[in-house]
């Protein structure tokens, strides 16, 4: 009876995330909340991003508390926006950590300010270059590792 009502309740969370996966972002923030205040999240992605500006008179931001959000979009088509903690080095660089809950399935994920770059070619230099949109998958049980960067300079 036991593993019965374990099996019902799997069931019903399970179809709860992917309702709020394919409905708004907030009703996916408030799940992945819920899931990760009760344990229940044990996955997701993290690791860091990094714009760095060299050779310009230009810096995206001088301050800690400044910069984009990380924007995470599921396979279905819903976007969570994740506030993220910059921080600032003199050198015009700025870079911020995150770890994200997040159930298992496909994501793509991009910065909030959209930022002319393009994706790196071989052997090519300068210009602004970047990795987004980036593509993860996280699986059960493992944080995805997650490296975002906008760089670019003369």
């Amino acid at each position: 009876m036991r593993v019965l009502a374990i099996v019902v309740l799997a069931i019903i969370v399970l179809g709860l995330v992917g309702y709020a996966f394919s409905a708004q972002g907030s009703i996916a923030k408030v799940v992945l909340g819920a899931a990760s205040l009760l344990g229940l999240a044990h996955q997701g992605i993290e690791g860091n991003a990094t714009i760095w500006f060299w050779g310009t008179n230009y810096c995206y931001s001088t301050t800690a508390d400044g910069g984009p959000s990380l924007n995470v979009t599921s396979a279905y088509g819903s976007t969570v926006q994740y506030p993220l903690n910059w921080n600032y080095r003199p050198d015009c660089m700025n870079t911020a950590r995150f770890h994200i809950d997040l159930p298992p399935g496909r994501y793509i994920l991009t910065l909030s300010t959209p930022m002319s770059c393009q994706k790196p070619e071989p052997g090519s230099g300068g210009g602004i270059r970047c990795d987004l949109p980036f593509g993860t998958v996280v699986v059960p049980g493992v944080y995805s590792p997650t490296y975002l960067y906008v760089i670019g300079g003369l």
